[in-house]
């Protein structure tokens, strides 16, 4: 589509990918919010740079933002694409929900055995799991 070829061409040319939104979302949180964009969108985000495990509305990480969208078909492609740059799936957002309390709540389209997998925290109780305020 237009919309994500224009986004492709901006990253290219250098477009600040840490900006943030008042409520600290950055451009991966909104690339991540619609499976409908293409998931090499939020690969080359990545790859340029785009951090991964950025908080934004909620403490929520894009990660959390891909799963609220749902688990099947490209949001999956997405999904693993966050987890392949570094994603972290232990992130706790401020309502204390993982990417994975988020994929196995009933949310639209039933994760996979193996996304569930990646997705599920090693430790559950780690204290760097806990929601950390915005600087």
């Amino acid at each position: 589509n237009s919309d994500a070829a224009m986004a492709k061409l901006l990253i290219r040319q250098g477009a600040d990918l840490s900006l943030k939104r008042d409520d600290g979302s950055t451009p991966l949180h909104d690339a991540a919010r619609f499976p409908g964009r293409p998931p090499v969108l939020v690969q080359l985000m990545c790859e340029r740079g785009a951090d991964p495990n950025a908080r934004g509305g909620l403490q929520r990480t894009p990660l959390h933002v891909a799963v609220e969208r749902g688990t099947g078909g490209a949001a999956a492609r997405i999904i693993e694409t966050l987890l392949e740059h570094g994603a972290d799936p232990a992130l706790k957002g401020t309502r204390g929900k993982t990417p994975y309390d988020l994929a196995t709540s009933g949310r639209p389209g039933q994760p996979t055995r193996p996304l569930l997998k990646k997705l599920k925290p090693a430790s559950r109780s780690s204290a760097s799991t806990q929601a950390q305020p915005s600087p």
